[in-house]
């Protein structure tokens, strides 16, 4: 088992996610002796109430900003799942010598301007228009969509428990954080990045496999490197040990 004593983690949801979907993984690594810290975004999990903070994507950025910068974090490996993807890489943009490893789990890896709709690679602007139409569709009031079915993200694997679980506690998300861009004053961040897919099942209509075969083609630079998971799209729960295996080492290299 590796000793992560000094090593922080910084570990960032998805989309109609919350803090609370770490809470395993963080139990290991802290057991481990590493610092880790699962913040929640303004009206998603345990924010819910806070909906009417919501300001767009610049706000789930400042969120996770905030938590590095108060809390004083250095050295930080910096984690996001999915839609955390996006918000990790603007963390990243405004504070980069303050991350030590992005790690994107299952994630969008965009590039400047880009936003969950447009970032996927080779993506014709069909396919781009017909997400954007989709997304839109399933937002009743203009703005806030609600969870997805289980199997769409892999929740099939999980035990009932466990499934149960992720289920009641997911909350609508805001359909303007999928389709707004995301600016990068240095296009896409040159620090240490690890991606891991999960594609057992890989969940439909995302980018994750294309960025992973990005990474192992050397697309994204030198300083990426491709790790996978044989599960579907929720590792942290359905994948724990190897999850917190690769985030382990990830920390150390």
């Amino acid at each position: 088992m590796t000793n992560l004593n000094g090593q922080t983690f910084v570990l960032v949801h998805g989309a109609w996610h919350g803090g609370w979907c770490w809470r395993d993984v963080a139990a290991r690594l802290r057991a481990r002796g590493a610092l880790v810290h699962t913040p929640t975004l303004t009206g998603l999990g345990a924010k819910k109430h806070l909906r009417a903070a919501y300001q767009g994507l610049q706000t789930f950025i400042r969120d996770v900003a905030a938590v590095i910068e108060t809390e004083e974090l250095q050295d930080v490996v910096l984690v996001g799942h999915s839609f955390g993807g996006m918000v990790i890489t603007g963390v990243a943009d405004r504070l980069p010598d303050r991350i030590k490893r992005l790690v994107y789990l299952d994630a969008f890896a965009p590039n400047d301007g880009q936003s969950v709709v447009t970032c996927a690679p080779g993506a014709s602007s069909e396919a781009m228009d017909r997400l954007r139409r989709s997304l839109e569709s399933q937002a009743k009031d203009g703005e806030w969509i609600a969870p997805p079915p289980a199997e769409l993200v892999g929740l099939h694997l999980a035990t009932p428990e466990l499934r149960e679980w992720d289920l009641r506690n997911m909350t609508e998300q805001p359909l303007s954080s999928f389709v707004e861009p995301l600016p990068l004053a240095n296009g896409r961040p040159q620090i240490p990045s690890t991606y891991i897919v999960c594609d057992n099942p890989p969940m439909p209509g995302t980018p994750f496999v294309a960025h992973h075969r990005e990474v192992v083609a050397g697309t994204y630079g030198p300083q990426w490197t491709a790790r996978r998971i044989e599960t579907g799209h929720m590792a942290m729960i359905t994948a724990l040990d190897e999850t917190v295996a690769l985030l382990a080492e990830a920390a150390s290299g």
